[in-house]
């Protein structure tokens, strides 16, 4: 019950006591008449002094009962009003406090004692804000006073006397954020409110960070990047945009679009900028930008809107990557390709590439001959799948040790499994990419049954000429007597 609490009881102490001096200062005039018709009652002479002093008396007495009976309504209502008072500030999640016109503590409330917990036994009804307010900062209530504590003091009473409507945000020694306003009431009373607003700094902190961590990305990245309002006005721009623009820092921000760049220029950023709000999608360009005395510059620029909660778009973004280089590169790729691909479809053997799943991603023209299936059509699959009843167990042991191994395999001058009669030297090897991963395998197979017949043409040609000369010698032996 609020009867029960001493800080209630304490604030209704203060009240009742201004009351009693009242009702004091009131029951001091009748008693005084009282003690001056004493002695006139007294006296030995009746008169008219007496008959005076006997309703002197009388109203005496009867004065004290009837101020009481007069005060006592409007005691009671002032501690209705006091009650209600109390309960309005006790129902407040803010801490509340209120000072009188001599700025000396009338209430405050138990969420403002909660927040002050560390300092609670300052704040006395009757002790003045300057009063509390040095005792708690000494106590180390509020650390960003260190080192300069009276100028602290000083300028916290300077806001607390002459603009007591600016709004301070402070930090308690428990970590606590409070945001603090007061105001004066028509009768000079100072009102002051405690707010906690340690969960809003706490989203405003990791709020910052992730500012901080989004700037840095946006000024470190290689790419060009700027954001515009519907209006074409440039609310930010990153230190490559401008490098590339040849602006100075900070000239954009602020600017249109036709304030910055030439008028034709001006003209299609404006037009890419309007497709944007009209698809309300992204817009992805490949441009080829002219230079003098030079390769020209190939880049992409991505349009992009940024949407509001109504589904409208409020600004569009753009990056603008410079691939110039990336594509050169292409190009030259794309042109070593083509040359190896010529020669590969030109040497008069076989070539076969395969993933590591064994399906064939690239078949010379030669390949399609010697499987007998057009080279374009062994692509994505495997040898089994193409050979069918051809793929002989050799082919299956020569693919098994290449990928067991990892190392390159030579198999000359055998029988080929596939075109019978011919002679074929087959090699084998992984590839392996620059990250050291093998991403499949390199077949090369070489028909040598031309060479290999040559060769055993040759061995016969030699052993029938050895065979010659050793006749012609017997021959001579026999003819020549001894």
């Amino acid at each position: 019950m609020k009867q029960q609490d001493p800080h209630y009881q304490q604030y209704l102490s203060s009240a009742e006591s201004r009351f009693a001096i009242i009702f004091g200062l009131l029951t001091v005039i009748p008693v005084s008449l009282l003690a001056a018709s004493l002695p006139l009652l007294l006296s030995d002479r009746p008169g008219l002094v007496e008959v005076l002093a006997a309703a002197t008396l009388a109203a005496a007495i009867s004065m004290p009962a009837t101020w009481y009976g007069a005060l006592r309504p409007l005691l009671r209502a002032r501690e209705r009003a006091d009650r209600t008072m109390y309960d309005v500030a006790e129902s407040l999640s803010e801490g509340f406090q209120m000072y009188d016109p001599d700025d000396r503590l009338v209430m405050c409330n138990s969420a403002f004692r909660k927040m002050y917990s560390h300092v609670e036994h300052f704040y006395t009804v009757g002790r003045t804000f300057e009063e509390i307010f040095r005792d708690a900062v000494y106590a180390g209530q509020h650390p960003q006073a260190a080192g300069r504590v009276e100028a602290y003091i000083a300028d916290r009473m300077r806001v607390h006397h002459e603009a007591p409507d600016e709004v301070i945000e402070r930090q308690l020694e428990s970590g606590c954020w409070v945001k603090i306003t007061e105001s004066r009431t028509s009768m000079g009373y100072t009102v002051g409110i405690r707010a906690d607003i340690s969960e809003l700094k706490s989203r405003e902190q990791a709020l910052l960070e992730k500012e901080a961590l989004l700037s840095s990305i946006l000024e470190n990245s290689p790419t060009s990047i700027a954001l515009k309002d519907a209006d074409g006005t440039y609310l930010y721009v990153n230190s490559v945009f401008e490098k590339r623009n040849g602006l100075a820092p900070g000239r954009a921000v602020g600017k249109t679009v036709a304030e910055i760049f030439p008028e034709k220029t001006a003209q299609m950023i404006e037009r890419q900028d309007r497709e944007v709000l009209t698809k309300k999608a992204p817009v992805i360009r490949e441009l080829t930008i002219p230079k003098e005395n030079a390769e020209p510059d190939t880049i992409v620029a991505t349009k992009f809107p940024i949407m509001s909660v109504d589904g409208n778009v409020s600004a569009v973004g753009f990056i603008l990557t410079d691939v110039t280089e990336a594509r050169q590169r292409e190009i030259e790729l794309s042109e070593k390709t083509a040359l190896l691909e010529t020669v590969l479809e030109t040497v008069p053997f076989v070539v076969v590439a395969m993933d590591n799943d064994g399906r064939i991603t690239f078949a010379s023209r030669e390949a399609g001959i010697h499987f007998g299936v057009p080279a374009n059509e062994m692509l994505g699959r495997t040898l089994a799948e193409i050979l069918g009843d051809r793929y002989s167990q050799g082919i299956d042991d020569f693919i098994g040790e290449i990928r067991e191994t990892g190392k390159p395999v030579n198999r000359p001058n055998h029988n080929s499994s596939v075109v019978a009669g011919k002679i074929n030297w087959s090699i084998g090897s992984p590839i392996i990419r620059a990250s050291g991963r093998t991403s499949g395998m390199l077949i090369i197979i070489m028909d040598v049954t031309e060479q290999q017949n040559a060769l055993e043409q040759l061995a016969r040609a030699s052993k029938m000429e050895g065979i010659g000369q050793l006749a012609a010698g017997i021959a001579h032996e026999i003819n020549t007597p001894i």
